[in-house]
């Protein structure tokens, strides 16, 4: 398939990541649905191709509907994105507060899983589907102060990768991106001190996700 017949789901859109990745996406596919948090799923039309959902993903069921509400009106979709997640700085690992540990894992690992979960039924009844997941460079190279954000995105990467190896067989692609800090207000309010010109600019990152889902290769690990 080429992307303007796709239609992509974001993760996470409300974010500044992610509403960049909706607005690129929203000129080069079929059609992009925006998820954002909600209690419950709620859909809209937002005019031409664009629509917007809310759903809770640390929930598999409310993940299930969101699919379902998908299919019901836009019979299909091809390309899932889990731009959701959560970053926290603070103590050494000695230090850090035992309730950040499972948080952290809600935030960025659980999240993914359960979009995971349910989309790979989707994929393989159709025979194709692209996985974009977001991991981080603290996931492949460790960060001080900053544990249980690196260690739950190294579970998203690991994730990754074994979807890509089941999916090899049913027309599933699945990838990860690796960004440096993504340049986002939360981040630089969490690290002031930092040289923002180093992070990762949302649009390089939306950039890159056109190239993993028109390039049909799987199991990548794209640092951005």
């Amino acid at each position: 398939m080429k992307l303007d017949e796709m239609t992509c789901v974001v993760t996470g859109a409300s974010g500044a990541a992610g509403s960049v990745i909706v607005d690129v996406l929203s000129k080069k596919c079929r059609a992009v649905v925006g998820v954002a948090r909600g209690v419950e799923v709620n859909w809209h039309s937002l005019g031409g191709n664009r629509f917007e959902a809310t759903a809770d993903v640390l929930s598999q069921t409310s993940v299930g509907f969101l699919v379902s509400e998908v299919l019901r009106h836009l019979d299909s979709f091809h390309v899932w994105i889990n731009v959701v997640g959560g970053f926290s700085v603070g103590g050494s690992v000695e230090e850090t507060e035992s309730e950040e540990w499972p948080r952290m894992f809600d935030l960025n690992f659980i999240s993914t899983l359960n979009c995971c979960k349910k989309t790979m039924s989707v994929f393989k009844a159709q025979q194709f589907g692209r996985i974009i997941n977001f991991g981080s460079a603290a996931a492949l190279n460790g960060m001080a102060l900053a544990a249980p954000y690196a260690v739950s995105k190294a579970a998203v990467v690991n994730l990754t990768k074994t979807i890509a190896l089941e999916g090899k067989d049913s027309g599933i692609t699945a990838n990860v991106i690796v960004p440096t800090i993504i340049d986002k207000p939360e981040n630089r309010k969490a690290m002031p001190e930092a040289d923002f010109s180093k992070w990762t600019q949302p649009v390089a990152i939306a950039d890159a996700i056109v190239e993993i889902v028109e390039s049909g290769r799987s199991g990548r690990v794209i640092r951005v």
